[in-house]
């Protein structure tokens, strides 16, 4: 297996494939504000992409795209002379004016932001003042109402100048671990993990300015390696260039780090052995390739008998955008006739012909629609033509009853998705003996 080709493909996979719709909203967008406020007809001036975007560190199935508008001066002295809360004036007055456009789309303003919800993906759009050294004051509503400043120019202009120093490997790197992030339910946000990858790279004990795609693999594991070093129990760190605190919740990527790192240096053993990706798509997901996508199984080793079987496997990724939020749980308990219930523990077989109910527990607030999806895996399944692996909408119960039938180490998937987006995952391995 050639590895730098694989995570050629990972990198490539990662690509948006939704830059001209993104661009064609964000050139609407800032004509209707450039003609209220500057009175003229121009689809670019005085607004800048922020954010993950902004960085260059989205990819595919990102939900947010964060845009500054920047403001003539004297609006801010009219939201100033308001006698309470000019900040959320403002807000509700972009609101308004956008409204009148995109009438049947959900616009809210409130808090730092205003939010225009696609059905595809969602801008937040920030109103800004620009002050004398190139940072700028955002309206925050909170407590009466205020102006806070942010620097998002040199947060990018650092993020640029860094990765061009390590030959685009930053936001390389940056990329292919929001993906991890994802899979691994990691609780920290987008910009504290382009942070921490950052101050990684920035040391450059290892020379990764010279890292071609062959060595990724000790990249990745150089990388969690440096987490597992961290103290998680930190509450923030500064953004480059822009020296914002961004904040962490303690505790929320040691365990984590110290898995993936594990898991990257068993994949990085086994690369002279492996003969599919698995072990990269343990840690990577679904955006990792498939290394054998044929769809022809063989039966025994000892026959060349063989039958094509089907292989509809759906992704959550290129179903919906990810962007997890909330934590959920998958339980399930399993019944035998004549005995007690009893609940699925990690990694225990359990024995053919049993009745398994499959339930979730999450703190995802309503409205929000649950999906399922059942995997089978192994030498049975195969036989019976039976992988499964369809993503189904929940029928209203949020549970799933299924029954052992088949040896295997199949696997159950919950996916929780609100405003078109998916904002919580679990995963729950159902091995059969």
């Amino acid at each position: 297996m050639d590895i730098s080709k694989e995570f050629d493909k990972f990198l490539k996979e990662l690509k948006r494939d939704d830059k001209s719709i993104i661009t064609n909203r964000y050139h609407r967008i800032t004509r209707i504000l450039n003609k209220k406020y500057y009175q003229i007809d121009n689809e670019s001036d005085n607004s800048l992409y922020v954010g993950s975007f902004g960085r260059g560190t989205a990819i595919d199935g990102f939900s947010d795209v964060d845009i500054l508008f920047k403001m003539p001066a004297e609006e801010k002295r009219r939201f100033d002379s308001y006698e309470t809360n000019g900040q959320s004036s403002l807000l509700q007055e972009i609101k308004k004016l956008l409204k009148t456009t995109y009438s049947k789309t959900d616009i809210s303003g409130d808090g730092q932001v205003v939010v225009i919800d696609f059905d595809d993906c969602k801008f937040e759009l920030v109103p800004v003042f620009e002050n004398n050294d190139g940072s700028f004051l955002y309206p925050d509503t909170h407590d009466g109402g205020s102006w806070k400043k942010t620097d998002p120019k040199k947060e990018i202009e650092a993020f640029n100048e860094l990765n061009r120093k390590s030959s685009g490997n930053l936001k390389s790197l940056c990329k292919m671990l929001r993906p991890w992030k994802n899979k691994s339910n990691v609780a920290i946000s987008g910009l504290l993990l382009d942070t921490l990858v950052y101050n990684f790279i920035s040391n450059d004990r290892n020379h990764y300015a010279a890292y071609t795609l062959q060595k990724y693999p000790n990249l990745c594991y150089d990388f969690f390696d440096y987490l597992t070093k961290l103290d998680d129990t930190q509450t923030f760190w500064h953004a480059p260039g822009s020296n914002q605190q961004v904040d962490n919740v303690p505790g929320s990527f040691y365990k984590k780090a110290e898995t993936a790192k594990k898991k990257t240096k068993l994949a990085i053993e086994r690369l002279s052995l492996a003969t599919n990706n698995d072990d990269w798509r343990e840690i990577f997901g679904n955006y990792f390739p498939s290394y054998t996508p044929c769809k022809t199984y063989s039966f025994c080793e000892a026959t060349t008998d063989s039958v094509p079987v089907r292989d509809e496997e759906q992704f959550i990724e290129k179903l919906f955008p990810v962007q997890l939020l909330y934590s959920m749980q998958i339980q399930c308990t399993v019944t035998r006739d004549g005995f007690r219930p009893f609940l699925l523990k990690d990694r225990i077989p359990i024995k053919k012909f049993r009745s398994l109910k499959f339930f979730v527990t999450h703190n995802v607030p309503r409205p929000y629609s649950l999906y399922w999806k059942v995997k089978n895996i192994g030498r049975d399944a195969i036989k019976r033509n039976c992988l499964r692996g369809l993503i189904e909408r929940d029928h209203g119960k949020e549970e799933k009853i299924e029954h052992s039938d088949f040896q295997g180490n199949h696997y159950v998937e919950a996916y929780i998705v609100k405003n078109g987006v998916c904002v919580a995952r679990a995963h729950i391995d159902v091995p059969i003996c």
